[in-house]
This record gives structure tokens, C-alpha cells and sequence, in this order.
């Protein structure tokens, strides 16, 4: 990642990266779900905003960043950020989307079917899980539940 996305994701620099991502050069090299990611993890929540308000976002697009195969929702929830969660939600995110690992499960024949149907929740359900471990992800669930 370009060292000055870095810099506006960190100072939450959303008028920066705004301009930055009105060149179309630029953007081609950017990966707006990785940046999207990463501003979740650090908190950058102006330019989250103007990340997924971008034209050329899609919400729904899969991508695998970390390891993982994680919706920027379920990111969002994995880390307890009710913040981030509330803000995806309002800018169009939909609670009831799987997390996608399904489809990549069925790509690799050594996962068995059972394991498939384990691994593939929408984020209501996935919160869920992660609700008994602290106040703030039990919040998140709520917030995913009022949503829906």
C-alpha cells in the first residue's frame, strides 16, 4: 500500500484520500477492499466513509485479506468495532450477507460439506458468537438484530 494512503488512513485524513482516489491512475493501483480493511483495523472511520461511498466500491465484492475470508461487516464485528459496524450499516451494508467462505470452501475438494455449512454465517449470526465475549460485541450483535 502507498505510503501516503497509509499516512491518510492514520491521521483519518478522509479529504486527502478523497482527492487522492479522484485520480483515476491512482486508483486503478489501489485495492479499496484492502484499504477499506485496514482503516477498520486502525479506526479511520472518515475515511472508511469515503471509502465505501467511493463509485467504485462494491460492498459485496469477496476478497481475502490476512488469511481470511472476512466481509468488511464481519471485519468489523470481529474486532467489536461498533463504530465501524454502525457505519457500514448506515452506508448500505446489509446484515444478512454470508461471509462469502462458503463459496471459497466449495472451491477446495478437501473441505468436507459439514464444514462448509459451519464456516459460512451472515453477520447477525456471526456476532452472535462473539457477543459473550465482551460488552462491546454483545452491543454490536444488538445493533445487527435492531438492524435487521
Amino acid at each position: 500500500m502507498c505510503d501516503n494512503l497509509v499516512d491518510y488512513l492514520t491521521a483519518d485524513d478522509a479529504s486527502s484520500l478523497r482527492q487522492f482516489l479522484t485520480d483515476e491512475t491512482a486508483i486503478a493501483s489501489v485495492d479499496l477492499h484492502s484499504l477499506a480493511y485496514q482503516a477498520i483495523t486502525i479506526g479511520s472511520y472518515q475515511c472508511l466513509d469515503a471509502i465505501v461511498n467511493h463509485d467504485t466500491f462494491d460492498a459485496y465484492a469477496p476478497f481475502t485479506t490476512e488469511g481470511s475470508h472476512l466481509p468488511l461487516l464481519h471485519h468489523a464485528i470481529r474486532l467489536g468495532d461498533l463504530h465501524a459496524c454502525k457505519l457500514l450499516l448506515e452506508n448500505g451494508f446489509h446484515p444478512l450477507v454470508c461471509s462469502g467462505a462458503c463459496q471459497t470452501a466449495m472451491q477446495d475438494k478437501s473441505v468436507g460439506v459439514d464444514d462448509i455449512c459451519e464456516d459460512c454465517e451472515d453477520a447477525v449470526h456471526y456476532a452472535l458468537h462473539y457477543a459473550c465475549a465482551s460488552n462491546r460485541r454483545n452491543t454490536v450483535a444488538v445493533l445487527l438484530q435492531t438492524t435487521f
